[in-house]
């Protein structure tokens, strides 16, 4: 993987993001394996750019300007980073995950579903960031954090996947191929 990422370019930025699409593809992939119902390539492609227009040069951003605010791995430096990352970003990435995916779903009613599931999914990610952070933050070099957190977003994906699937329709293959 970091062969790969180096040949992607010197951009930190962009390989984070190449990084990211790539984890929520995969993950997006590996549930509809689990889940059994066929491939819906059109789902796979919106998790991706998902993690790469958005969550990747995000979450690369919020890194650098939290590890440029807080320098450190001291106590204080990484329970003020916690704090501010599931207080800022926990709110922004719950709401802005569904909202980003009505719209290229192309749904009406863009809010209609981070209404329902951004709560749910903000404090899952509660119980399930602020310990990957804790050691995100206090044992992981910067120049590395997007990256760990792409591998643990991996798991942080698939609970996200489940938020989203609830209550949607299972789409028959036919459904799948000819969408509307």
């Amino acid at each position: 993987m970091a062969a790969l990422l180096r040949r992607i370019g010197k951009s930190h930025l962009i390989r984070n993001a190449v990084f990211l699409g790539t984890a929520y593809c995969v993950t997006e992939s590996f549930q509809q394996t689990v889940i059994g119902e066929g491939y819906d390539i059109a789902k796979i492609e919106r998790f991706g750019i998902w993690g790469l227009c958005f969550n990747g040069p995000a979450m690369y951003g919020w890194y650098k300007l939290l590890d440029g605010f807080l320098p450190g791995t001291t106590a204080r430096a990484v329970t003020m980073k916690l704090c501010l990352d599931e207080v800022i970003m926990g709110p922004l990435f719950a709401v802005g995950f569904f909202i980003a995916m009505s719209a290229m779903e192309g749904k009406s009613d863009l809010f209609a579903e981070a209404k329902l599931k951004a709560i749910p999914a903000y404090l899952a990610g509660v119980a399930f960031w602020v310990p990957a952070q804790f050691i995100n933050f206090r044992l992981v070099p910067p120049k590395f954090r997007v990256v760990y957190v792409g591998t643990t977003a991996f798991i942080w994906a698939n609970i996200l996947c489940i938020i989203k699937r609830q209550g949607e329709p299972a789409l028959s293959s036919a459904e799948m191929n000819h969408p509307e």
